[in-house]
Formats: C-alpha cells, structure tokens, sequence
C-alpha cells in the first residue's frame, strides 16, 4: 500500500511540475500539437491521482459502517 501511494504521489509531482514549468514558458498555448497535449495529459494525471484519494477515503469509510 506505501508503494502504491509513494509512487502516486511521485508521478503526481513530477507531472504537474513538467506541466506548470511548460506552460509558464510557453506563457500560451501556440499552434504546436504538443502543448495542448501536455495540458490534457496534466490534467489526466491530476484527476487520476485525485480520483485514487477518493476511492481509497470511500474504502476506508466502507470498512467503518
């Protein structure tokens, strides 16, 4: 279970400092096919982490009742 987590924790990082970093040197979005891209998948990867939070507080409240 730490595994899973520390390792969640760290690709959320990581992405989301790649991405901030890349759009704040872009300052926008231009006609190049990878910074839309590299927001999508910033994005992805930020609900993805949030939504493993939300299962594992779900699991833990389950296991109360």
């Amino acid at each position: 279970m730490w595994l899973h987590r520390v390792s969640g924790m760290v690709v959320l990082v990581t992405t989301l400092l790649y991405g901030i970093v890349g759009y704040v040197k872009l300052m926008l979005v231009k006609d190049d096919v990878h910074a839309p891209m590299g927001i999508a998948v910033t994005s992805v990867v930020f609900l993805l982490a949030i939504t493993g939070v939300v299962t594992r507080l779900r699991l833990l409240r389950g296991e109360g009742n």
